[in-house]
């Protein structure tokens, strides 16, 4: 006979797969009526619990997945670095934390990992996630009672348990906001996403749209290019433009790497201050950008505290220290300009590299 699962006790009890883990694992607010129905439910179709908490109270080794993308490297490792920030806490209490690198955030990647993913080697999975595609998996481990959160890019629509990074509709309609203001209103601009089909790439770009349609109708959004996260495509969508004989005033770029490409395209062809440009993060390459004229501002998302803040909930609601009451966990996200950058170098690098 197969193993009972919260899916079918679920569909057996008429309520959704969140209700039955509050009741079976007595955490977050539940009707006592609701709870001891369900509890009957599983009880009558031989339902067997995860021994998870009590493996904690054993001390027994525990093994945390942690699924993202290697690359791009300068963004990928202050992911990774607030991974490790937290690692040492983790294992004083016997939990271990294995990495499986994807090269990118592409799904059919990612689909490759989570395919090939031994369900029996993992306690929980925190994963960095690409697009819907991953749907079917995250929701077949959730299925098997094998917690799974998201963090920096979501799978909403997934049965995750939370996310926890920006909310990336909300940072795409500040980008609007800047870049309208730089144009004074009017102006051609373009859109570059690194994959479409990525969550937050997807809202960014949204929130940048809604927000200069709403509040700048004589901006016209000339097109939007998809560069698939390498710099070299960004670059050479960005020669075209100025190859063409369209006046470019401004450029949104939703993640890091489109504003090094388009960054290093201008730079190439010696075009300070000429096309306004707005992207994401701070690494070396961007923040020289931002110090000699070839991009306007940095929208700073603090991927150190995403991934570890992502990690450390997971671990509290697994030992039972914390109840997970919302969908979403929003981290900040700071404009960073020439004038305030080097208090964000400093905070990341611990020194300055534009003086």
């Amino acid at each position: 006979m197969s193993r009972v699962t919260l899916k079918m006790i679920a569909e057996k009890s008429g309520v959704s797969i969140g209700t039955v883990d509050r009741a079976i694992n007595n955490r977050g607010r539940i009707n006592a009526s609701t709870k001891q129905e369900i509890i009957d439910i599983a009880n009558s179709l031989g339902y067997q619990p995860n021994h998870l908490a009590s493996a904690l109270s054993r001390r027994q080794h525990l093994r945390i997945a942690v699924i993202m993308p290697r690359f791009p490297h300068y963004f990928m490792d202050e992911l990774l670095a607030g991974a490790e920030s937290i690692k040492n806490e983790l294992a004083d209490y016997n939990v271990e934390l294995e990495y499986i690198f994807s090269n990118t955030l592409s799904s059919i990647e990612q689909e490759a990992l989570l395919c090939d993913l031994d369900l029996n080697r993992y306690n929980a999975i925190a994963i960095n996630a690409g697009s819907d595609s991953l749907i079917p998996y995250i929701n077949r481990f959730i299925e098997n009672e094998i917690p799974v959160v998201t963090f920096n890019s979501d799978v909403p629509k997934s049965m995750r348990l939370f996310y926890v990074g920006e909310d990336s509709y909300s940072s795409g309609r500040v980008a609007g906001e800047l870049l309208g203001k730089i144009l004074n209103g009017n102006g051609n601009v373009v859109l570059l996403v690194g994959f479409n089909n990525i969550s937050s790439h997807h809202e960014r770009a949204k929130g940048f749209q809604d927000y200069l349609r709403s509040y700048y109708p004589n901006i016209n959004i000339i097109n939007v290019y998809e560069y698939h996260d390498k710099e070299e495509e960004a670059f050479q969508i960005m020669q075209q433009l100025l190859d063409s004989d369209i006046n470019i005033s401004g450029v949104f770029c939703v993640s890091a790497v489109g504003v090094v490409g388009v960054g290093n395209c201008l730079v190439n062809n010696k075009k300070p201050n000429e096309v306004h440009v707005i992207g994401y993060d701070i690494n070396y390459q961007s923040a020289q950008l931002l110090q000699a004229g070839y991009c306007d501002a940095l929208l700073y998302q603090d991927p150190r505290k995403q991934s570890r803040r992502a990690l450390l909930s997971l671990f509290n609601l697994l030992t039972g220290k914390w109840e997970s009451t919302e969908s979403c966990y929003f981290t900040k996200t700071k404009i960073v300009l020439k004038s305030n950058l080097n208090d964000y170098i400093e905070d990341i690098y611990e020194k300055k590299i534009c003086d």
